[in-house]
């Protein structure tokens, strides 16, 4: 009948009918919010992990691969080479971040790419204690070697003080069975040319070697400013080990201006030459 009102059935089912439609909507809304923000179309961009990447690619996850996604995405990425027993140009990961952190358009990531077993820089000086376990991860032999110091103030005992290779270098691929060399610093004891006497004056050196009972000769090479007067290498070589009375070859710096006397022959007055 007109103006008669709907039955407390019928209004119990309009209204249950609302809040299903409102539930779905704020579902809907909730899922379209929550896969929008996973995909980083809102939110920042989320750093992929090395499973993704290689999903993606189909093998094993390289840090290029892992640039070329975020730069694509509006990502300034760069790569830092990290020594590891990883292979060269592979996904080691983010310096200061970690996979899934999320990261605006225009933000600067590095991404670790590996260098493969290498010695990673400012190992030098430090306590070889302190950086076997950098090593334990290269996948190659380490071998540690006592190496004789005699100045153990700039060079304390128990520090590196050599390397093979040289820090901040690789492994070359033609050494990794022979693996890396770490010189350990130990006190000298007369019984080895100290690895430190390279840089210090040679005539000091010659003299300390004299009074250990050797037989010394120095020998001149061209060199930088810095090595000019000092020792820059030795034969034998800086810290092996010598006996007494053994013969020991000191090479020291010249400068380009005393190269002509270091290197010219003076002929005696009796062979007719020039004095």
């Amino acid at each position: 009948m007109p103006g008669q009102t709907p039955k407390p059935k019928s209004r119990g089912k309009l209204i249950g009918l609302i809040v299903a439609v409102v539930i779905a909507l704020a579902l809907g809304i909730g899922l379209a919010l929550f896969f929008t923000y996973r995909a980083g179309i809102w939110g920042g961009t989320p750093l992929p992990t090395a499973e993704e990447i290689s999903g993606v690619s189909g093998g094993e996850a390289t840090a290029d691969d892992v640039v070329t996604q975020l730069k694509a995405k509006g990502v300034k990425a760069s790569k830092a080479i990290i020594f590891s027993g990883k292979k060269k140009g592979v996904f080691l990961g983010y310096e200061g971040m970690k996979p899934g952190d999320r990261v605006q358009k225009d933000a600067a990531v590095i991404v670790q790419e590996s260098g493969g077993p290498g010695v990673p820089k400012n190992t030098m000086g430090k306590q070889a204690t302190k950086v076997v376990s950098t090593f334990k991860t290269m996948g190659v032999p380490v071998h540690y070697k006592q190496v004789p110091v005699s100045d153990t103030k700039k060079k304390p005992i128990g520090s590196v003080v050599a390397t093979y290779p040289a820090e901040g270098q690789a492994l070359s691929d033609g050494d990794k069975d022979d693996g890396i060399y770490i010189g350990v610093a130990t006190k000298s004891d007369g019984g080895a040319i100290s690895i430190d006497i390279v840089g210090r004056d040679v005539d000091t050196v010659k003299s300390e070697l004299e009074s250990q009972g050797h037989d010394v000769t120095l020998v001149p090479r061209l060199a930088s400013k810095k090595f000019v007067g000092k020792v820059s290498g030795s034969d034998p070589m800086p810290g092996s080990t010598v006996a007494e009375g053994d013969a020991v070859t000191l090479y020291y710096g010249i400068d380009a201006s005393g190269v002509k006397d270091a290197y010219t022959v003076h002929d005696s007055p009796e062979t007719g030459g020039d004095n």
